[in-house]
């Protein structure tokens, strides 16, 4: 037997239209349809979305109201005088990209310039007066009845994206030093993790601009840190999403050169430098762990590690390979590589530690 699932979107949009009628109704502004209309067109996934769709369509309602005003008492309501006014408020509204409220310009004109007789200004406002009640309406149920599990849909979105990016961020590394190519499954996983970016940032900004409509929240000051936070951190997870682009694109040449001198293992020097880059891996992905707790999971932090790639060691090994190698392209190729894996790694744990110091500061 199937079961259907009543959600929230639902629930408002039949309280909406039920309010939109009966306050028309009780009234008497007519006709009562268009306040529905109003209401639904209104009716968005969240408070901040309404908002500034209530605002645009009360401009595009002025604006409407102006362009039949003056076309009607000048040129009159013919069937022509209708459809150039509808293009002039569709060019206006592109114009301003307010393409989300075009239908409710191209209703108001057509509520003006259809009003018949000699009482223009009065039936005018009856008419946008409709148009208004259901704006307001499905403002104010958007606000009372805000979806609450906003925050948690963000929060798991970007909790998956980091804890997907710091995965494959470690695997790469792993591949790096085990001289192996990386999965198919992580290359699929990363061209998905780069087509999710624009929508995290989108889904991030409309839960910020949430919390600025919503200063009646006794909770409005922890709201504000954790989404600084949460930007933070999602900025974080982009930059290393890059930098595991980095690391894939001289992944194939590498492995053509070890594969061309059937390279088994690394020399001593090198293997030292190896086993740094190993260790600072492992440190990365715990610190993630960390950062994932205190920022996505609301949790208590874990002990964090303070670390870094030996600075001063590992750069005297890279030098001295560089000093006995440094006219071989092989090595130079090598060296290049290496370098780069240090270097981006050394950015890693300070941007981490950065992170975590800001959440401490919160805690």
């Amino acid at each position: 037997m199937n079961k259907f699932k009543i959600g929230s979107r639902t629930i408002k949009t039949g309280i909406a239209i039920t309010l939109a009628l009966g306050i028309c109704h009780a009234l008497n502004i007519e006709p009562a349809i268009f306040a529905a209309v109003s209401a639904i067109v209104n009716l968005q996934p969240t408070v901040y979305q309404s908002y500034i769709n209530a605002l645009q369509q009360i401009g595009i309602t002025v604006i409407g109201v102006m362009v039949g005003l003056t076309l009607a008492l000048t040129i009159g309501n013919s069937a022509i005088v209708v459809g150039v006014s509808s293009i002039i408020v569709i060019l206006i509204a592109l114009r301003l990209r307010w393409n989300s409220v075009i239908l409710i310009g191209l209703v108001t004109v057509i509520f003006i310039i259809d009003t018949q007789g000699d009482f223009y200004l009065e039936n005018t406002i009856a008419r946008v007066s409709v148009i208004l009640i259901g704006l307001v309406v499905a403002l104010a149920v958007n606000v009372v009845l805000a979806p609450t599990d906003y925050r948690k849909f963000t929060l798991e979105k970007l909790k998956q994206f980091h804890i997907d990016v710091t995965n494959i961020f470690h695997r790469k590394i792993l591949d790096f030093i085990y001289m192996r190519k990386s999965s198919e499954q992580d290359d699929k996983n990363l061209i998905k993790l780069l087509e999710q970016t624009e929508s995290l940032r989108a889904s991030l900004d409309i839960y910020k601009n949430e919390i600025r409509v919503l200063p009646y929240s006794t909770q409005a000051k922890e709201l504000v840190d954790s989404v600084s936070l949460l930007e933070e951190l999602y900025r974080y997870d982009e930059q290393l999403l890059h930098k595991i682009l980095l690391i894939q694109d001289f992944e194939k040449e590498r492995l053509n050169r070890l594969a061309i001198r059937d390279v088994k293992n690394y020399s001593d020097s090198f293997q030292q430098v190896i086993n740094e880059i190993s260790k600072g891996n492992e440190k990365i992905l715990k610190n993630s762990h960390v950062l994932q707790q205190g920022i996505l999971e609301q949790a208590s932090l874990e002990s964090w590690i303070d670390y870094d790639i030996a600075d001063r060691e590992v750069d005297e090994k890279l030098e001295g390979w560089y000093q006995k190698h440094g006219g071989n392209p092989y090595y130079m190729s090598a060296l290049m590589e290496i370098s780069i894996i240090v270097y981006e790694m050394r950015w890693i744990a300070r941007e981490q530690t950065r992170i975590y110091d800001k959440v401490k500061t919160y805690k």
